[in-house]
């Protein structure tokens, strides 16, 4: 949501750049802090973009009068691990990584009745 804020807002100065520069207007601080807060809204309204909860997710909104969705809470689902069977052996193995590319690793265990 915010990139989309950012391009907003970068679209309103240059809109109003252009007016100053190529119609003569005077430099207008409050049309432009007025159109930049439309693209905010706007933005705000048609985002699907969640925050986090967190303090400065709450300064944000406050600041700019928005109401943001909540993420949804993760859902946490149990899992048990059963003994292999007589004369079978069982391995688990696991991995992750910090973001595609990122740092990884993995790990396994073996294990036998």
């Amino acid at each position: 949501m915010w990139e989309a804020t950012v391009v907003g807002g970068m679209v309103a100065l240059w809109f109003h750049r252009n007016k100053v520069h190529f119609e003569d207007e005077s430099n207008n601080f409050t049309f432009c802090t007025k159109y930049v807060k439309q693209q905010v809204n706007c933005d705000i309204h048609t985002s699907k973009g969640t925050m986090y909860g967190n303090a400065h997710d709450h300064f944000v909104r406050l600041a700019w009068g928005a109401e943001l969705k909540l993420r949804k809470a993760p859902q946490i689902k149990e899992c048990k691990w059963l003994l292999p069977e007589i004369d079978q052996v069982k391995v688990n193995i696991d991995g992750s990584s910090m973001g595609n590319l990122g740092p990884a690793g993995g790990g396994c265990n073996v294990s036998r009745s």
